[in-house]
């Protein structure tokens, strides 16, 4: 079988999000999936997401759209708490005191700008959960947004407990700082965390953190993937099956069989199409999925090419 591929570029998840939803959307009026196999391979780099978009349902250009203003593009470089002696531990106290008791906000900055630069250490933790669990009472949404800032690329899983009351806050903006700001976290807390901004009420937050998946490990990858799929929201669900189809490979095809079980009727269809553009084969159910990929897994090299 001759296969369409689809290359990845330098314009990450977002770019090959709307490329991949928009070929899945290539049907006709009866839903049936219409994608050719013998087309060349296209690369993301010559599409023109505008008239892309312009060729989608209403409800994919919406879709598109959330894409669009979620622009995530880094989650900063990885960095770790660091070790304080007895003397900068109690200078970090007296500065998170002051930061506290004073009601001038440049000075507040000041502080928090200083205490990232020297006292970068895990007794931050308190002082920046304290700020993220605000409401503006007492610290802003810009000193919020800083708080979280200083979070972000931390490779130490305790900087959920902060990110997870960011997450609770009405502001759809810092919500989406927060999901970002997980981006260097590796361990299987972090599938967790951005499983939840999966589910995420505003579609800006909820595509920033399957954006953010891009900088996972391939397993903590494929969970997350697998979380989309289930999602209470099909734009993540459709988006989490085209990510799935342009990686055409063996852990995408396991991933996607799952998705088979999803809640949603529309986005087991999209799954199946997913498979059948992928292996050439259309399943009914899982269990014939899992079944038949079990027997056949061995046929098909790493990229899901037909092994003669």
């Amino acid at each position: 079988m001759n296969r369409r591929t689809i290359t990845l570029a330098s314009g990450g998840f977002l770019l090959l999000i709307i490329a991949a939803v928009g070929l899945m959307n290539l049907r006709s009026p009866t839903g049936t999936a219409q994608i050719s196999t013998s087309q060349p391979p296209i690369d993301p780099k010559t599409i023109d997401p505008n008239a892309l978009v312009a060729t989608m349902n209403p409800a994919t250009q919406e879709m598109a759209a959330g894409l669009g203003g979620s622009m995530v593009s880094s989650t900063g470089e990885a960095r770790d708490f660091r070790s304080l002696s007895p003397d900068q531990s109690k200078a970090l106290e007296a500065l998170a005191r002051e930061l506290r008791q004073t009601s001038d906000e440049g000075r507040k900055l000041e502080i928090l700008e200083e205490l990232e630069v020297s006292y970068y250490s895990e007794a931050l933790l308190p002082l920046l959960r304290e700020m993220l669990a605000d409401t503006g009472a007492t610290f802003s949404e810009e000193l919020r947004f800083r708080a979280i800032e200083i979070l972000s690329g931390n490779t130490s899983p305790a900087i959920l407990s902060a990110l997870d009351l960011a997450m609770k806050s009405p502001s759809e903006s810092l919500r989406e700082e927060a999901v970002v700001a997980a981006g260097q976290l590796r361990g299987p807390e972090v599938v967790e965390f951005l499983g939840r901004g999966l589910n995420d009420p505003n579609p800006q937050v909820r595509l920033a953190t399957l954006d953010t998946t891009e900088f996972q490990t391939s397993g903590n990858q494929q969970k997350i993937l697998e979380k989309a799929l289930v999602s209470n929201h099909s734009d993540i669900a459709i988006a989490g099956i085209a990510l799935l189809e342009v990686q055409s490979n063996h852990a995408a095809v396991e991933t996607l069989i799952r998705g088979l079980e999803a809640p949603n009727p529309d986005v087991v269809e999209e799954v199946r199409f997913a498979l059948d553009f992928m292996l050439g084969i259309e399943f009914p159910n899982a269990s014939q999925a899992q079944s038949w990929w079990r027997e056949n897994r061995g046929k098909f090299d790493p990229d899901l090419n037909p092994i003669d």
